[in-house]
Parts: C-alpha cells; sequence; structure tokens
C-alpha cells in the first residue's frame, strides 16, 4: 500500500515527519497538539500515519456531548489499549462547548502523570477554533503538550506553531499585540515629524509578532526592511537581532539556503560582540547558534549542525551556573536539540 504522505510536498509532510521524530526519540508518553481541517483533511493524516509501519497508530473520538466533568470516557479506552506502545489520535471536535472543552482539559491535566505513565504517544486532534477556546478557559492544559503541530488548509502547510515556543494562550496574546503595533506604526507614520528609528524597532516588533501566530508571508517585507535599515545605521547588535528574525522567517517560508545566509551572519556579529562583552551578549550568541543549528540540519548538513549546537549548550552551561533560574530551561532545550542532532548524523 502507498502511503499518502509521498504525495505530498516537502513543506506539506513536515509536521507528520516531526511527529515520527518525537515519537522515536521519546521512550516515555507524551501530549501533543495538533490542528486539522475537518473533512478530507483528518482522513488523509490518518490515513498516513496508519501506513507508518513503525507506528501502532490507535483513534479515539471525543465528540460533543460526551464530556462530563467525572469522566470524557477516553482514560479507559487508553488503559485498554494494554502495553503495547501505540500513537493514539484523541479527536475533539468542534461540537463541544465551553464548558465540556472546561471539564475535558482538567481531566486531562488531573491525570496527566497517569497519562504519560501509559507510554503511549498521545496526539489531541481538534481544530484552530476549539484550540483557542482551550488557551483562553484552560490554559494548565498546555503544560503537558510536547508541542502544536499545523496541518491545517488543505495541507497547505508551514512549520508548527510549537517551534516559536509559545503556549496557545501566548499566540492570542500575539494576535492582540499585532493589531496594536500595525495602529501604533500607523500613528508614527502619520505624525509630523515620525521618529525613524522608533518606526524600525516597532516594524521588528511588528515582524516578530507575525512570525509567532504563522503569518510569515506578511513578516517578510517586513523583516527586510528592517534588515537594510539596520545595515544603514551601523547598529551591529540591532542588525543581528533583524537577521536572526529574517532567517526564522524566510526558514517557516521554506527559504532554507537565504534562511542559511541571515542566520550565519547573525552568528558572526554576535560571536565578535561576545567577545567583547560576553555579559551583554553570550546568550544573544548561543540563541542565533541553535536557530543556525536549525539552518544546518534542515539542508541535511548534520555535522556542521552538530558542531554549533555544540557549542550552544558550552555556553548556556556557563550561563547556567552564574544564574541557574534564567538558563536552566534554556540549556535544557539546547541539549534536547544536541540530541536531535545526534539523531541525523
Amino acid at each position: 500500500m502507498k502511503n499518502p504522505l509521498e504525495n505530498l510536498s516537502a513543506a506539506q509532510a513536515e509536521p507528520f515527519w516531526r511527529l515520527l521524530k518525537i515519537y522515536e526519540l521519546t521512550d516515555a508518553g507524551f501530549v501533543t497538539f495538533a490542528i486539522y481541517a475537518q473533512g478530507k483533511d483528518w482522513d488523509v493524516i490518518k490515513t498516513a500515519l496508519e501506513a507508518e509501519p513503525k507506528l501502532n497508530v490507535k483513534t479515539i473520538f471525543v465528540p460533543s456531548g460526551n464530556i462530563s466533568a467525572n469522566d470524557p470516557n477516553f482514560l479507559p479506552s487508553l488503559r485498554a489499549i494494554g502495553e503495547q506502545r501505540s500513537l493514539v489520535l484523541l479527536r475533539v471536535d468542534l461540537g463541544v462547548d465551553d464548558e465540556g472543552l472546561k471539564h475535558f482539559c482538567g481531566y486531562l491535566n488531573f491525570h496527566r502523570e497517569e497519562i504519560v505513565g501509559l507510554k503511549h504517544g498521545i496526539v489531541i486532534w481538534t481544530t484552530d477554533p476549539v484550540l483557542t477556546v482551550i488557551a483562553r478557559t484552560a490554559p494548565d492544559t498546555f503544560a503537558v503538550k510536547r508541542g502544536v503541530l499545523d496541518f491545517r488548509s488543505d495541507l497547505e502547510i508551514k512549520l508548527p506553531l510549537g517551534d516559536s515556543g509559545l503556549w496557545l494562550r501566548d499566540v492570542v496574546a500575539k494576535e492582540d499585540e499585532v493589531t496594536e503595533l500595525k495602529e501604533l506604526l500607523e500613528l508614527e507614520k502619520k505624525s509630523q515629524n515620525p521618529d525613524q528609528s522608533y518606526v524600525v524597532r516597532l516594524e521588528l516588533r511588528l515582524a516578530n509578532a507575525l512570525n509567532a501566530v504563522g503569518k510569515d508571508e506578511e513578516a517578510l517585507p517586513i523583516v527586510l526592511s528592517v534588515v537594510n535599515s539596520a545595515r544603514e545605521t551601523g547598529n551591529e547588535n540591532f542588525l543581528a537581532t533583524s537577521l536572526n528574525m529574517c532567517g526564522l522567517v524566510l526558514s517557516r517560508l521554506g527559504q532554507t539556503d537565504n534562511a542559511l545566509k541571515a542566520s550565519e551572519e547573525a552568528s558572526q556579529i554576535y560571536r565578535k560582540l561576545a567577545d567583547v562583552q560576553p555579559n551583554a551578549y553570550l546568550s544573544d550568541f548561543a540563541v542565533s547558534l541553535n536557530n543556525l543549528g536549525n539552518n544546518y540540519s534542515r539542508l541535511k548538513k548534520f555535522e556542521d549542525a552538530l558542531k554549533v549546537s555544540e557549542e550552544a549548550v558550552q555556553i548556556y552551561r556557563k550561563l547556567a551556573e552564574v544564574k541557574p533560574k534564567v538558563y536552566i530551561t534554556r540549556l535544557a532545550g539546547s541539549l534536547k536539540n544536541l540530541g536531535i542532532r545526534y539523531g541525523g548524523l
């Protein structure tokens, strides 16, 4: 039987491969959210995963009217799967009302240790409107997630929202920030004497917010303009920051070669700045190295990706020794990246 994934472009297949990688690298149970467009997309996704020989796929539905505060009926179904490790597709449909979602998320959060202890990969498949309701009414549920994979819009896929490191409640806040920044920009540009430096910094913030909510096509011309402005001013820190953001946007749009050039230049600038002022720039340098490693990996330059990821880990180890509360989480994330790099060799 031909796997439906073979008919998809690299960008469309990206969330599938990310899900498979999470499954392969995680021996314990985990929870991930996935957004799909209702209808034919669900059938394509489900069929493709069922055709993958590495997976033992099980499907559980949580339809409207079947969720209660005491038992939404899916945990007994999970227990019934038994010891064989499986990838469980838990589908939550649009008809579930706000109160039902509160019960569902509260139940999931309360039993999260047992759910993860079952050693199954739990993929909660739902739609964007339902995820927005969950984010607003029961944000603690997202504390157990490994990420958010995006399969929406007839499989016209961009990279998952989980790449940004944001919970969906943060994405809702970022949508509001986009609106606010657009209004501020319009007001400043229409003022009698607009402050060009302020305008450029607002534009960079806007590009960052647009990137966080997946609107990278809108963000690209803005961030390219910011990079040009930064070059003209000669402010190396601002140029490196702009190039970092440019690399992220280009990468999510599938322009990986150009993304690599931007991230390489950003890391080169930060390396020079960190040599002179390590206290001010080492952290930014480490971030740029992780971004650079991601782009090397996407271009299958795995040895280069491993090298810069190792350097990022070394930097975060030093920073975490001085300020553990600030940097221990970043060190953990950098170590996770390093593990993925080793897996790519």
